[in-house]
């Protein structure tokens, strides 16, 4: 709103937001980053610019568990210490509380999205 040229001149938005069949992360209905600010959301989504939308769908796909974290770890590299370092309180805390295998990683789906769309198909 502040600066309506610029939407002109951005190729995609990446983000990671929404769902299409899969509850919400804040209520049953509602994805916490559009449910924090919906006016945002709007603004983005009525912008024109190609959008790319990663949704609970697919980041409820994308969990990292017990397992992954001690393979993360016995990576024994300070890169592999920090990322189970990282993801181990989540995994835990998912697993405790809802019962899930694992926890979703809901923004790094995005920045792999962006590495690589190959891996990735929808609609």
């Amino acid at each position: 709103q502040k600066a309506p040229d610029i939407a002109p001149r951005i190729r995609r938005i990446v983000l990671m937001g929404g769902a299409y069949f899969a509850v919400g992360n804040v209520t049953p209905a509602a994805e916490f980053n559009i449910h924090v600010d919906p006016q945002a959301a709007d603004i983005v989504l009525q912008s024109g610019v190609d959008i790319t939308m990663v949704p609970l769908d697919l980041t409820h796909k994308a969990l990292v568990t017990e397992r992954r974290n001690a393979a993360f770890r016995a990576l024994g590299t300070p890169v592999g210490i920090a990322v189970a370092q990282m993801t181990e309180f989540f995994e835990r805390y998912d697993r405790e509380k809802y019962g899930s295998p694992g926890a979703p990683l809901h923004d790094p789906c995005v920045i792999a999205y962006l590495l690589r769309p190959d891996l990735f198909s929808g609609r």
